[in-house]
């Protein structure tokens, strides 16, 4: 490639550069390598670079086109600077940061994923951190993937401290404008990679901005975003087209939502926070990892009614950790694209924590081998379900089940045997609240067992039980227990009879609802129907009497 040829493509990248970003730099200097050809070579030779080593003034361009490779790596030590970085399509870089080293990039927009040179498919750019020692960045604002740009990745990893200087919002998947939705770009931060953002989306965009994801994983990985306000915080799924976005945090890596930066004393976590944002979700699984949502960090899911699908699930030791409001929202009927209740899943093995209050008002899980534990408050919404099993409901939180709430045992599918729901805190239920078991077979049903503590709270009258029957036909003469345990101290009223909602039984069948209650040991059976039993007696007798005439006439026969 001639020198006017060059010029000529960099002044295009440029161009380029100023309309994806308005604070990018005009000056650029471009990556060649040490053989000028844009392979590998180090930051702060002068010949490495085309118009010399960047500065803060200067931006660093890596692309690649007939002349220039795919792949650069490039050894960073001392102390160094750029006004920004730009990694075109088609470009993968690693900057491997020596021990002491720095580099602060914080001057304009970092793009990964710039529709630049002759490349066409994804840009890749890794920070990686010493194999002893460590090494700090201070990088503004990036964009992973931007308009159109697909499958970019940026990688923070090992032993790395990133910092923001708190000037703005970084993007992971961005396609507001004409140049279309951007997918499945991800940010990975990983083994022991330590990142800070002011304020943090994952998926922004008005159709079908999909699949874009941040992966924390490894022990001492960390995420933080500290920035707060109305116009900061955390956020998975943005606009309409925010749908299927993630965050994962796995290994023992932790995420802090936390404040202290822009004057905010609140921050949070939105997980679809736009009507028409749904499928989005967190992960939070295996041993140490944590979502920490510090002071008085909010998270919600479903943050604009309009759709749902949206979630949180912990399981495999993970735990999360808030001391702020967690708000759990329904979906409202919107043209038939809704996907679902927003929920919050605590599988086996993991740990939600809560100082504050949890209100819910989609669906809330707490699988067996779950915990849910702390001094919460849990409130149940008239269009809210709380499912509930297993021995980790913490004495310290307190239930409220409102009007058309439910409170259901077990989960609503995929089982096939009744769950136990060991109960040592208060769950009150108001008037028209709903309880609900599930009978599955002769002596097999959803069950409460009250602890020395429990406390079913029935006193306000009205709340209403609802049994359900999955795959068994009951005979006469069937019973179940529905509580055991500490009942006595433990149930405070009962549920009136003509608001039970029982399933429909057939063959002259009919539930018995008179011993549900502390006397008869909340006990409900199936008997005949009371219209049935005068037709049993006088068909008794018919037989007995025909059975009579039949044994005189036989004595007759006999005697002639």
């Amino acid at each position: 490639m001639n020198a006017h040829t060059l010029s000529s493509r960099l002044t295009v990248f440029v161009a380029t550069v100023l309309l994806f970003s308005p604070f990018a730099a005009a000056q650029t200097t471009t990556w060649q390598g040490s053989s000028g050809n844009g392979g590998d070579g180090a930051w702060a030779t002068p010949g490495d670079w085309l118009g010399g080593i960047p500065t803060s003034g200067t931006s660093a361009v890596f692309y690649t086109d007939g002349t220039f490779s795919a792949t650069s790596t490039v050894t960073v030590a001392g102390a160094n600077s750029a006004r920004s970085l730009f990694v075109g399509s088609g470009k993968t870089v690693e900057l491997k940061m020596a021990s002491g080293s720095s580099l602060s990039a914080s001057g304009a927009i970092t793009l990964i994923g710039l529709d630049s040179g002759t490349g066409t498919t994804a840009a890749n750019l890794t920070y990686s951190g010493p194999a002893s020692g460590s090494a700090t960045l201070n990088l503004g604002s990036f964009y992973v993937g931007r308009e159109k740009s697909n499958d970019n990745t940026l990688v923070f990893s090992g032993s790395l401290t990133i910092s923001d200087p708190g000037t703005g919002v970084s993007y992971v998947g961005v396609g507001n404008g004409p140049g279309g939705p951007s997918v499945n770009n991800l940010l990975k931060v990983l083994d022991g990679a330590n990142l800070t953002r002011f304020g943090l989306v994952v998926g922004r965009g008005t159709t079908s901005i999909s699949g874009n994801g941040i992966l924390l994983d490894g022990a001492g990985s960390k995420l933080t975003v500290n920035g707060g306000g109305a116009a900061r915080g955390f956020v998975i799924g943005s606009f309409s087209g925010g749908q299927g976005n993630y965050l994962s945090v796995q290994g023992g890596a932790v995420v802090n939502v936390d404040t202290g930066v822009g004057g905010s004393s609140q921050n949070f976590l939105n997980v679809g926070n736009s009507s028409g944002s749904r499928d989005n979700y967190i992960t939070v699984d295996g041993a140490g990892s944590l979502l920490d949502l510090k002071s008085s960090s909010s998270l919600t899911l479903g943050h604009a009614s309009g759709y749902g699908g949206n979630y949180v699930e912990v399981g495999g030791t993970g735990s999360i950790t808030t001391n702020g409001t967690m708000i759990i929202n329904t979906f409202a009927v919107n043209g038939g694209n809704n996907s679902g209740n927003n929920r919050l899943t605590i599988k086996n093995g993991g740990t939600l924590t809560s100082s504050s209050t949890v209100s819910n008002s989609g669906l809330l899980q707490l699988k067996a081998g779950g915990i849910y534990t702390g001094t919460s408050t849990l409130t149940v919404t008239s269009t809210g379900r709380f499912e509930a099993e297993g021995t980790g409901l913490g004495s310290q939180v307190a239930t409220t089940i409102n009007n058309l709430g439910t409170l259901a045992l077990g989960t609503t599918s995929g089982r096939f045997t009744g769950s136990l729901l060991t109960l040592n805190s208060t769950v009150t239920l108001a008037t028209g609240a709903v309880f609900e078991a599930t009978i599955f077979g002769v002596g097999d049903s959803d069950q409460i067992v009250l602890g020395a503590t429990g406390d079913l709270d029935l006193s306000a009258g009205g709340a209403v039980f609802k049994l359900l029957l999955s795959g068994y036909a009951p005979v006469a003469g069937n019973q179940w227990t529905i509580f055991t345990g500490a009942t006595g101290a433990g149930i405070n009223g009962v549920f009136p009879e003509g608001s039970a909602i029982l399933p429909a039984l057939g063959g002259g069948l009919s539930w018995d609802y008179s011993n549900f209650n502390e006397a008869g040991n909340w006990n409900i059976a199936v008997v005949p129907e009371p219209g049935v039993l005068p037709l049993v007696f006088i068909g008794l007798c018919l037989v007995a009497g025909l059975s009579k005439r039949r044994r005189v006439g036989m004595s007759q026969e006999r005697a002639v």
